[in-house]
Formats: C-alpha cells, sequence, structure tokens
C-alpha cells in the first residue's frame, strides 16, 4: 500500500507532510533558530557517494569564489537531524535528481531550490507529464513543486519542464547544462580519453561500440535490462574483428548482462564507470534507445542507432515529450538483424541532427556553468 492509495488526490499533498511531519517540524524550527548564508551553496545529491554530473562542474566553478560548497551523498553517515540543519543554514539548495525528502518541507522564502536535472534535453516523460501512466504520481503532489529555479538546455524545452515539474514558466531557466561544458574543452576531452584507455587499454587501436541502453521496470528496485533483446555472441561474431563491444548499463541496473565466454575478448563491461561522457568521447559508434545519452552525444559527429525492440511497449507505459521521430538523428533497428545491419552501413543523418540540435541543445555552448553562477547564484537574490 502506498500515499496515494489511502486517500482523495485533493488530501494528498496533507498526507505526504503529515507522514514526513517530524522533518517538516524540525526544519522549521532549524530554521527559526539558524541564520542561513546567502553565500552557502549545498548540493544535494542522495544517490551518488561523489560529486559528478552538473553538480561537480558547478562545485569547481565556485572554487576560489566568494561561495562555500558543502554536500549531502550517499553514504555521508550524517544523522538526519544533521542534515536538516545543513539545509537550514544554507541559502542555496542545489539538487539534480528526484530528492523526496525535500519535497514536504517549507522553506523560508529567500531559499533557492534549484533544480539542475541530470540529464540533458526532454526526453522520457518524467514527474507531473506522466500522469495517468502507470507509476505515475497524482496532480496535488508537493513532488518537485518547492523548486524555485530549473536550469534546462534550450528554450524548445522550455515548457515541458513546466509541466515536468509543475513550474511556473518564469522558474525555468534555459541556461544550457553545466556538464555539457566538456564538450567545449579539447585538451580535457583528450585527457578523459587518455585516463579511460589506460584503465581500459584493449579499447586502444580498436572501433568501441557502446551499448548504452536505458533501464526497464517501474522503480529503481524493479530496474532491468530485457536480456531477450541482445545475443552478444551473434552481435560480436558479426562484426570485423577491430570493432569492440563495451556494454554500460544504466546505474538502477544491478544484475549486468553476461557476457558470453566464446566473445569475452572482444565485449567490456563498462557499467562501473559513472561519467558516460567519456565514454562517448572513445566510442566509434553508440547505440541506444530511450537514453538522455542521445542529447550529449549530439555534439560528436559520430553515428548513433536507436535499438528498440519494444518501442510500441514503452511509448504506451512510460512515452516521450515528442514523437520518438523527433528524436532520431540515427538508424532506428527494431530487431538485432536490423541492428547488426545498422552497424555495418551507419547512414548520416545531418540534416535532422541540426534540428535535433536547435530543438533540444541551442543553449549549450561551453558557458553553461559560468551562466548557471551569474545568474542564478549572483545576480538573483530574493532578499
Amino acid at each position: 500500500m502506498n500515499l496515494r492509495s489511502l486517500c482523495p488526490g485533493f488530501l494528498f499533498p496533507y498526507l505526504q507532510r503529515l507522514a514526513a511531519l517530524p522533518d517538516v517540524a524540525r526544519f522549521w524550527y532549524y530554521q527559526k533558530i539558524i541564520k542561513d548564508d546567502p553565500k552557502a551553496v549545498l548540493m544535494v545529491c542522495p544517490s551518488r557517494t561523489a560529486l559528478s554530473g552538473n553538480c561537480a562542474y558547478i562545485a569547481k566553478a565556485l572554487e576560489g569564489s566568494e561561495f562555500s560548497v558543502d554536500t549531502l551523498l550517499e553514504g555521508s553517515g550524517i544523522s538526519r537531524k544533521q542534515a536538516l540543519r545543513k539545509l537550514a543554514a544554507c541559502r542555496n539548495i542545489i539538487v539534480d535528481d528526484y530528492t523526496p525528502f525535500l519535497y514536504p518541507l517549507i522553506f523560508r522564502k529567500e531559499a533557492k531550490v534549484i533544480q539542475v536535472w541530470h540529464s540533458t534535453g526532454a526526453f522520457k516523460r518524467m514527474g507531473f507529464a506522466r500522469m495517468g501512466k502507470r507509476g505515475s504520481t497524482v496532480g496535488s503532489s508537493l513532488t518537485h513543486r518547492n523548486y524555485t529555479h530549473v536550469i534546462v538546455s534550450a528554450e524548445g524545452v522550455v515548457e515541458d519542464f513546466e509541466w515536468a515539474f509543475g513550474q511556473p514558466k518564469e522558474h525555468i531557466y534555459p541556461l544550457g547544462v553545466p556538464r555539457t561544458d566538456l564538450f567545449f574543452d579539447e585538451k580535457l576531452i583528450e585527457e578523459r580519453k587518455q585516463a579511460l584507455m589506460s584503465r581500459y587499454p584493449q579499447i586502444e587501436n580498436k572501433k568501441l561500440i557502446l551499448f548504452a541502453p536505458t533501464f526497464r521496470g517501474d522503480t529503481r528496485a524493479k530496474a532491468h535490462y530485457p536480456k531477450e533483446f541482445l545475443d552478444i555472441a551473434r552481435l560480436v561474431e558479426a562484426l570485423p574483428q577491430d570493432y569492440i563491444l563495451g556494454l554500460k548499463l544504466h546505474p538502477f541496473i544491478e544484475e549486468g548482462i553476461e557476457i558470453p565466454p566464446s566473445v569475452a575478448d572482444r565485449v567490456i563491461d563498462l557499467s562501473s564507470e559513472r561519467e558516460i561522457n567519456d565514454l562517448l568521447f572513445c566510442a566509434h559508434l553508440l547505440i541506444t534507445d530511450y537514453s538522455s545519452v542521445i542529447f550529449e552525444y549530439a555534439f560528436l559527429n559520430r553515428p548513433l542507432i536507436f535499438y528498440v525492440p519494444d518501442l510500441a511497449e514503452y511509448d504506451r507505459d512510460r512515452s516521450f515529450f515528442y514523437d520518438f521521430e523527433t528524436y532520431t538523428y540515427g538508424a532506428v533497428a527494431k530487431n538485432q538483424e536490423e541492428l547488426q545491419a545498422a552497424i555495418l552501413n551507419p547512414a548520416s543523418f545531418t540534416l535532422k541532427k541540426d534540428a535535433f540540435f536547435e530543438k533540444f541543445l541551442s543553449a549549450c555552448d561551453g558557458n553553461s556553468t559560468a551562466r548557471f553562477v551569474d545568474t542564478i547564484l549572483r545576480e538573483i537574490d530574493h532578499s
């Protein structure tokens, strides 16, 4: 049984607060006795053991500045009370994912609760945009409601994030995505490539095919990738000897894809690599499905294949912000035979890719982090 099944929709936010009453009351008290620091920034990333992605880029940009940075990470070992005290002491709260324990809290009016969402663009529907789909929330939920700022990758997706987070348009800022700044730094790209190849020397002088699908399943606990979708041995054996297959499963997926012994020397499990961008730099070709990795990969002029055996089912159950065709600036394969053919005969989709980039990535120009710091942290002050 869950909260949604216990009461009518209009009562749901009250039940959310009631369920979190100890946190709500304690946080209210801490805000009364603790003066918040306007130059303090707290990165709240409960699904990460270390800063990465957008938060890492922002934290790096703030080094040596007037801002101080603290973190709340997975496995930090601090108590709930200590976490709430940290929240009360900081004017600027930055989150990069779904963060349930924050939503029932009532922040002081000066606070900035800033969502720097971990994925780029607008692909799979999320939040309130999934209303009516299996496992979706209810319209009166407090989830995502207390953000004061949300940054997005382009003007073209502002309305999508209004819908997804139940936010007014003036809270959505098309400033670009901080971690995409990496794609404009050739020196750093080369350093990341060399570092990855030093960890996986078998990649060097090979054509790396990166297989990076998203997960299936309604919840993190049920996250999986259907094993029947891919016969790894048959795929690898159909490819020339200078090709090597890299597997990068979604972090939610705990049970990996078994690598057959017959092709073990030509397949690498890269799922433990947290930063998928580092893998993209070494990839000759990317195979994915409904993953937002397509947005970062668009910065690279390389072949892309959408492998979607379950497209109709996925669209029905999860759905997309736009027609699936809007995203496909690469080949589409619906079975393994089509996938193998697309790998061996990659097609060019230049015109479609240009339209895709303008729609979803036009604010990402290598200066997204600096714009975030100047626009959100420095220029806007509710006090």
